[in-house]
C-alpha cells in the first residue's frame, strides 16, 4: 500500500496545466509525505526526507497561490511578477530534487533488503538523468531570465529541461512501479 501512494505521487509529480494552474505537484508532495512517514517507521533513513518535503509543500503552495492570483489578474504576468514567478517554479523543482536525493537512498537500501538488483539500478539511472536534467534546467532558466537575447534563433533549447524532466519523473514511476510489484507485492 506504501509503494501504491508513492506511484500515485509520483504520477501527480507531472505537472499538467489546468488552464495556468498546476495543482498536482502539491498533491504529489503530500502523497509521497504520507508515504515517507509510514515508511521511516522501517527504514529510518527516509526521516530526512521529511523535512525537505516540508520545504516542498510550502514551496508549491505557494506557487498554487502565485497561479491563482495570476490567473485572476491580482498579479501581472509580466515583468518582476513574472520572473518571481519563474523563480518559485524552479524553487518548486530544486525542492522536488532536494526531496529525491534524500528518498533514492531509502529505496536503494530497500533493494538491497529486498535481492532487487533492477530497482537498485534504476535508483541509479533516475539520479543521473535527474542531475542532468537540473544542471539544464538552472542553465536554461537563468539564460532565460538574465540573458533571453542568447536563444533568439534556438528557442528549441527550452524544450531541452522539459524532456529531461519529463524522463526522470518516468524513472521515478518506473521505480515506485517495481518497489509495488516486485517489493510490496512479494510480501502480501
Amino acid at each position: 500500500m506504501r509503494a501504491g501512494f508513492l506511484l500515485l505521487g509520483f504520477l501527480l509529480m507531472f505537472s499538467f496545466p489546468v488552464g495556468n494552474i498546476t495543482v498536482f505537484p502539491l498533491g504529489g508532495f503530500l502523497l509521497i509525505l504520507f508515504t515517507v512517514l509510514r515508511l521511516e517507521k522501517y527504514e529510518k533513513i527516509f526521516s530526512p526526507s521529511k523535512y525537505a518535503l516540508g520545504l516542498a509543500i510550502a514551496l508549491s503552495s505557494g506557487l498554487l497561490i502565485f497561479q491563482i492570483l495570476r490567473q485572476t489578474e491580482i498579479v501581472s504576468a509580466e515583468g518582476t511578477a513574472g520572473n518571481l514567478y519563474t523563480a518559485l517554479r524552479l524553487l518548486v523543482e530544486l525542492a522536488e530534487i532536494a526531496v529525491m536525493l534524500m528518498i533514492y537512498p531509502g529505496i536503494k537500501v530497500i533493494a538491497v533488503n529486498a535481492e532487487v538488483k533492477s530497482l537498485e539500478k534504476l535508483t541509479y539511472a533516475a539520479m543521473t538523468v535527474m542531475f542532468a536534467y537540473i544542471v539544464f534546467q538552472v542553465f536554461v532558466t537563468c539564460i532565460r531570465i538574465f540573458m533571453p537575447e542568447l536563444l533568439a534563433g534556438y528557442e528549441v533549447v527550452i524544450v531541452y529541461p522539459f524532456a529531461l524532466g519529463y524522463i526522470w519523473r518516468a524513472f521515478n514511476i518506473w521505480i515506485a512501479f517495481t518497489l509495488l510489484t516486485k517489493v510490496s507485492g512479494g510480501r502480501q
